[in-house]
This record gives structure tokens, C-alpha cells and sequence, in this order.
């Protein structure tokens, strides 16, 4: 855009043109339309995207326990009568659950069970006589205890042998269980004190018949 003034020559091609501004003209004002602020109410209705350099929090899942903690759970779990952890975990079986849940509670029952297998005279008298007893011998007398063995089968459906063993072998520790040797293929285990072990839980009739005595 180029601004004339009044006498300008304009030179197109073999033509030469004057621009010249007419006597009679009026000055008139032109009003140009700005655009309107922005009142309240259109900026209510502006949506406004603010992008956050944090990532986004992740939800937290409810836990299984009522709140509790994973360690504040087991210790609840393992304070609790083998009878009703044992009523729960074939609930469950039945009802076709097994969850995080459920696996704990069966650490609880493993815990149990090697304690009543301490306090049995059969696996006292074997420790008497073998220098302690091996985690096998353990094992072989949970699976033929009455009050056991249907356990024992439901588990194993449940997970592998090595991951049993291992809860075994972990709840001995936590039982009182000492090894007589560090390391070894053929280590014993001596046997937890009655403190250690704290009181039996009686037997039911839904048990059966138990070697306590």
C-alpha cells in the first residue's frame, strides 16, 4: 500500500497519469470496530487446560485386610485359632477364591502346623533320638495329620512344592526351630522350647484324632 499525495505521477507502461484529489471533497471519519473485551461471563464459559509437569497420582487399591498393613495383618493372621483359619481357607476353596488374602492366611496355618508338629511326642521322641528332625519329617507329619492333611492337598493345588517348602522352611525359623549345622544337605533342626511355641489349641472334634499326647 502506498500512500498519494495530491500531483503524483503514476507511470504505466507508455502512459503517464496524475493523481489528483478532488476540490469538493468532505472530511469524513471512518470508525473501525474493535473487538470487545472479554466480560465475565465469556471467560466463565472459556474451558482452561493447565498442564501439570507432575505425573499423575496413581490410586491407591484397597487392601485386603480392612486397612491393615501387610505386616500388621500376618501378625493378626498368626494370632489367630488354626481352627478358624482353617473354616476361611476351605470357604474360600469352596468359593472358588484365592487371593492375597488367602495366601496369608495359609502362611498363618503353616506356622500353626509346625508348631503342633513340635509339640507332638512322636516328633519329640524323633528329635531325641535323630539329633533334631529335618524339614521332610516335618512335612510328612503335617501332611498325615488329621487335622491337616485336607490342607496340605488344597494347597499344593494352589501353588508349586519349592514355594511350600519355603514357607516351611520360613515359619520354622519364625516357630523357634534352631539348625544344628549352618549349611548342608542333610542339616536338622532342634526342636522350639514351650515358651517359644506358647499354648497348644485344643483339639476339636472336627479334627479328630491327634498325636498331643
Amino acid at each position: 500500500v502506498a500512500l498519494l499525495q495530491n500531483g503524483s505521477k503514476l507511470k504505466m507502461n507508455h502512459y503517464q497519469l496524475y493523481f489528483l484529489l478532488p476540490t469538493d471533497a468532505q472530511n469524513t471519519s471512518i470508525k473501525l470496530q474493535t473487538e470487545k473485551p472479554e466480560t465475565s461471563a465469556s471467560a466463565a464459559a472459556t474451558t482452561t487446560t493447565t498442564i501439570s509437569s507432575e505425573p499423575p497420582k496413581k490410586r491407591k487399591k484397597p487392601s485386603s485386610g480392612g486397612g491393615k498393613s501387610g505386616t500388621a495383618l500376618t501378625e493378626q493372621l498368626e494370632g489367630t485359632p488354626v481352627t478358624q483359619l482353617l473354616r476361611v481357607f476351605f470357604g474360600a476353596i469352596r468359593e472358588g477364591l484365592w487371593e492375597r488374602k488367602h495366601q496369608m492366611i495359609g502362611g498363618a496355618i503353616t506356622l500353626h502346623a509346625v508348631k503342633d508338629a513340635a509339640r507332638s511326642t512322636a516328633v519329640q521322641e524323633l528329635a531325641r533320638k535323630s539329633n533334631g528332625v529335618s524339614r521332610s519329617e516335618i512335612m510328612d507329619w503335617i501332611k498325615g495329620s488329621k487335622r491337616y492333611k485336607e490342607w496340605v492337598t488344597q494347597t499344593l493345588q494352589k501353588m508349586e512344592m519349592k514355594s511350600y517348602q519355603a514357607n516351611v522352611t520360613k515359619c520354622l525359623w519364625k516357630a523357634g526351630y534352631h539348625r544344628n549345622a549352618p549349611v548342608g544337605r542333610f542339616v536338622r533342626w532342634n526342636l522350639p522350647s514351650a515358651e517359644q511355641m506358647g499354648p497348644g489349641e485344643p483339639i476339636s472334634e472336627i479334627d479328630g484324632d491327634h498325636d498331643h499326647d
